[in-house]
C-alpha cells in the first residue's frame, strides 16, 4: 500500500484547494480528502513532500505533517492487522486533531514570558473554551466574529465582570496577533463592534463590602484570582498591611524573650510585626490567632502549589509555619515587582479594589470601635516602642487590643470568608487545602511527599 499526499486540481472561491490522500496498490487506487485545504501557491494537482514544506504557513506545516504521520500510522495498520480497503479508508477518513491555540500558546507564544505570565495566558485560552463549550479552540473558529460575540455573551450570562471580559478579550487579541506574526494565520483578528466595554469605574473601592467579596470569590476562575483576593484579606486583617508587608514581616515567637511581648501581647501566641512606613520607627503587632494562622496557611500552601517549580528559593521554607515569603526585595525588585503586578490585575478581574485599599478599609473598621487614645495611637501604629513601654497600664492596653480585634474581624465576617475561600479553593484544585498543607509537614520526607501530589495538580 502506498500513500501521498497530494493537492487537488480544484479550487474554492477562495482560492484554496483541498488536500488529498491518494492510496495506490496495484489495481487499487483511492482519493480521500483530507479536511485539510491550502491556499493556492502554484502547486495544483501536485504531491506534497515531508521535506518540502517551507512555502506553507506554520499552522499548516503542523497540520501537514500529521497528516504524514496519519499516513505511516495507515500503512502500518494496513499490513499489520490485515485491514480490508474499507477499514483503511474509514480510519484516514477520521479528522485530524488541528494545531489549537493552546498547543500554539504553550509551544511557542510562551517561550519568550515568564512563567506567571505564561500560566496567565493559558487561562485566557481556558475560560474561552469554557464559555464556547469546546474541547478545542482552532485559530479559524476564533477568526469569526461569530465565536467572539459567543464567548462575550455566554460569560456575561454566567455572572462574568465586565472588566474580566475585557481583560480575557484584550489578551485573546494579543495571542492573535503574535500569531500573525508568526505565520500561524493569515488574516488579522479583529474584534466585532462593541464587544470590549468602557467600564464605569473611576475611583478605586476603599469601603468593604462583605456581599462583594463573596461574589468575586464565587467568580474567581482560577487559583490566581483567588489568590489576589485572599491576599487582599490577609492584607486587610493584618491591620492594613501594605503589599511589601506580607514579604518583609518578622515572627515574634512566643518563646522568644521581648520587652514589648512581655508587657503588652499576650505570651502565649505568635505575634507577625512590621514597619508602618519605610521611614518611621513605628511597628505593627498582630496576634496569629487561629484565624490569622488559618489564611497564612492558605496562602503559604497555595503559593508552593503554584510557585514552588519555578521560584521555590522565594517561599519560605516549610519549617517556618508563620511565613509565606522568603527573600530580598531589593536584591529581587523584579521579580517583586512583576508578581504585585500580576496578582493586582488578577484582583482587578474579580473586584473593583486594589491593594491600597487594605489599610483604608481596616481603619474605617478600627475607627467605629471605642478604645483608649493609647490603644487606638498602637492599633494604628502610630507609636514607636519606646513610647509604648513608657505607657503604663499594660495589662488593659492588652485587653482592649485583643476587643478591637476580634470586633474588625467581626465586622468582616473573617471566619465565613476564610471558610469561602479555602471551599473555593478545594474546587479549583480539587484538594482540600486544608488537609493537604505545608504547614501540616514536620518532616522533609513528609514535605516532598506533599510538593509531588502538588506537582500532579493541573493549574
Amino acid at each position: 500500500m502506498n500513500i501521498r499526499l497530494i493537492i487537488s486540481n480544484y479550487k474554492n472561491q477562495d482560492g484554496k484547494s483541498k488536500v488529498l490522500f491518494d492510496c495506490s496498490e496495484s489495481k487499487y487506487r483511492k482519493k480521500i480528502d483530507t479536511g485539510v485545504k491550502v491556499q493556492d501557491i502554484g502547486q495544483i494537482g501536485l504531491r506534497i513532500r515531508e521535506n518540502g514544506l517551507d512555502s506553507f504557513s506554520f499552522e499548516k506545516k503542523i497540520l501537514l505533517n500529521k497528516l504524514f504521520d496519519k499516513a505511516k500510522s495507515a500503512i502500518r495498520k494496513y499490513k499489520n492487522l490485515g485491514w480490508r480497503y474499507i477499514e483503511l479508508e474509514n480510519f484516514l477518513k477520521e479528522p485530524i486533531y488541528k494545531y489549537s491555540v493552546e498547543h500554539y500558546v504553550s509551544d511557542v507564544f510562551n517561550k519568550s514570558r515568564t512563567v506567571i505570565t505564561s500560566k496567565d495566558y493559558i487561562n485566557v485560552v481556558k475560560v474561552f473554551k469554557k464559555y464556547l463549550k469546546k474541547n478545542t479552540i482552532t485559530f479559524d473558529f476564533l477568526l469569526d466574529p461569530q465565536n467572539v460575540l459567543k464567548f462575550k455573551f455566554n460569560a456575561q450570562k454566567n455572572n462574568v465582570k465586565q472588566t474580566s471580559i475585557n481583560s480575557y478579550l484584550k489578551k485573546m487579541k494579543i495571542i492573535m496577533s503574535q500569531a500573525k506574526k508568526d505565520g500561524v494565520v493569515s488574516t488579522r483578528f479583529m474584534f466585532p463592534t462593541h464587544v470590549i466595554e468602557k467600564s464605569n469605574k473611576v475611583n478605586v473601592k476603599a469601603d468593604f463590602n462583605i456581599n462583594e467579596i463573596i461574589s468575586s470569590v464565587n467568580q474567581c476562575q482560577d487559583i490566581y484570582q483567588l489568590q489576589s483576593l485572599i491576599i487582599f484579606i490577609f492584607l486587610i486583617t493584618n491591620h492594613g498591611m501594605n503589599p511589601s508587608n506580607l514579604i518583609d514581616y518578622q515572627i515574634l515567637n512566643k518563646n522568644k524573650n521581648n520587652i514589648i511581648k512581655s508587657l503588652i501581647l499576650d505570651n502565649e501566641h505568635n505575634y507577625l510585626f512590621f514597619k508602618k512606613s519605610k521611614k518611621g520607627k513605628a511597628i505593627k503587632y498582630v496576634k496569629i490567632n487561629y484565624q490569622i494562622w488559618r489564611l497564612l496557611s492558605t496562602l503559604k500552601s497555595s503559593f508552593h502549589v503554584t510557585h514552588f517549580k519555578k521560584y521555590s528559593e522565594m517561599l519560605a521554607p516549610f519549617t517556618e509555619k508563620n511565613k509565606i515569603f522568603d527573600f530580598d526585595i531589593n536584591k529581587n525588585y523584579n521579580f517583586y515587582k512583576n508578581f504585585w503586578n500580576f496578582y493586582q490585575k488578577k484582583l482587578g478581574e474579580v473586584s473593583n479594589y486594589n491593594f491600597s485599599s487594605a489599610k483604608p478599609i481596616f481603619y474605617d473598621a478600627l475607627k467605629e470601635i471605642e478604645m483608649s487614645r493609647i490603644t487606638s495611637q498602637i492599633m494604628f501604629g502610630d507609636l514607636p516602642p519606646e513610647t509604648i513601654i513608657q505607657s503604663g497600664e499594660f495589662k488593659k492596653i492588652r485587653e482592649n487590643i485583643e476587643l478591637a480585634e476580634n470586633k474588625v474581624y467581626e465586622k468582616l465576617r473573617l471566619n465565613e470568608l476564610i471558610a469561602i475561600c479555602n471551599n473555593k479553593i478545594s474546587i479549583l484544585l480539587e484538594m482540600n487545602i486544608s488537609e493537604y498543607s505545608v504547614n501540616n509537614c514536620d518532616t522533609t520526607g513528609e514535605f516532598i511527599k506533599l510538593i509531588g501530589k502538588y506537582e500532579q495538580l493541573i493549574i
